[in-house]
């Protein structure tokens, strides 16, 4: 038999194998060419509109006023939003009147109105009848007859007739310095001032800082802040108490 040739590599060629087959084992490198399309020169790259993001800002909204109004010719209350000229009662259709109004001398009449009525310390109402949102009285109010629809505000200096006064809130002013022998029935207090009366609360009462309160009271809640004067017969009782 003819005899095989022993197969003999190199060193050299042992390299040479190795390295191709790496070469062979390695991922292709995808072939890329350039894009032929153009973005326009005002069109905004990423690194722009990422920065545009970032200082993007929210801006605020801006939450309607909500306000609680009380028609005065049918008595209809009704809630309104945003800023109001002249509403229209949801009931009897009537135009209201929204006009504030400030009292600084002798003044005798008729007012209705949802805006509030101010009769400073000069202010006197010597006759007719005042229907308002809120009433602020720093003057003399006794010979008038007052509705406040919401809140009846007592200042310094103030003089009326709490039984020609119909209100559902009030609030004794700082520096206020207020006297009832007649039982008072309201149904929020603020007591901003000095106050001694025997009052009937059908919501809350509230001494502030500053405030001294002395009588009696009844209400459903009772707060006093730090600062405010307490002296008074208390009997408080929750609205979820009072059913039991």
């Amino acid at each position: 038999m003819p005899s095989k040739k022993p197969l003999i590599i190199d060193g050299l060629a042992s390299v040479r194998a190795v390295r191709r087959t790496r070469d062979d084992d390695a991922p292709k490198e995808a072939r890329t060419r350039p894009s032929r399309t153009r973005l326009p020169e005002d069109h905004p790259r990423p690194s722009d509109r990422t920065r545009g993001l970032s200082s993007a800002r929210i801006g605020h909204t801006a939450i309607p006023v909500r306000r609680e109004l009380l028609c005065y010719e049918c008595g209809y209350g009704f809630v309104a939003h945003g800023k109001i000229h002249q509403p229209i009662c949801p009931k009897c259709h009537r135009n209201l009147c929204m006009d504030d109004m400030t009292i600084a001398r002798e003044w005798q009449g008729t007012v209705r109105t949802l805006g509030n009525v101010h009769i400073r310390k000069d202010g006197t109402i010597t006759g007719g009848h005042i229907t308002a949102r809120d009433i602020l009285i720093e003057g003399d109010a006794s010979a008038g007859t007052l509705v406040a629809g919401h809140e009846l505000q007592l200042g310094p200096g103030a003089t009326f007739d709490i039984s020609t006064i119909t209100f559902s809130n009030l609030v004794v002013k700082p520096g206020a310095r207020i006297s009832l022998k007649r039982k008072l029935v309201a149904e929020n207090v603020d007591v901003e001032g000095e106050v001694r009366l025997n009052l009937e609360a059908t919501g809350r009462v509230k001494v502030h800082a500053g405030g001294f309160l002395k009588g009696t009271v009844k209400a459903r809640h009772l707060i006093v802040e730090d600062g405010g004067g307490l002296k008074a017969k208390l009997k408080i009782e929750p609205e979820d108490q009072r059913g039991a």
